[in-house]
């Protein structure tokens, strides 16, 4: 069961016969767990990796669909009619404060 389940079917046969085959087949079970083992560990390590990436960039992904999406809906508004008399200089940029320096000022 543990060759067809984990390893695929193959002819196991030479495993089975021979002066050492008790240690054959101890070792053939103890290396291909080894081995898997392994690779999952590198699957789970590179799937964190790719999972850290994302969400370093979750909260500006989600500011730029924000604002793409009120880039597509921007003619539902009159913009001229709201503004209409009143002059207005809007400056969006990134809050550059940190907790670090936050904690200095105090």
């Amino acid at each position: 069961m543990y060759q067809l389940g984990a390893l695929g079917d193959f002819e196991s046969g030479d495993f089975m016969t021979g002066y050492n085959k008790t240690s054959s087949i101890t070792m053939f079970i103890i290396a291909t767990f080894f081995i898997l083992v392994v690779f999952m560990n590198m699957l789970i390590a590179i799937m964190g990796d790719t999972f850290g990436r994302v969400q370093e960039t979750a909260e500006q992904n989600g500011f730029n669909e924000r604002v793409t999406l009120i880039a597509d809906h921007v003619f539902l508004i009159d913009i001229e009619k709201m503004f209409k008399g009143k002059k207005y200089i809007m400056i969006v940029a990134p809050d550059k404060t940190s907790q670090h320096d936050e904690g200095d000022a105090s």
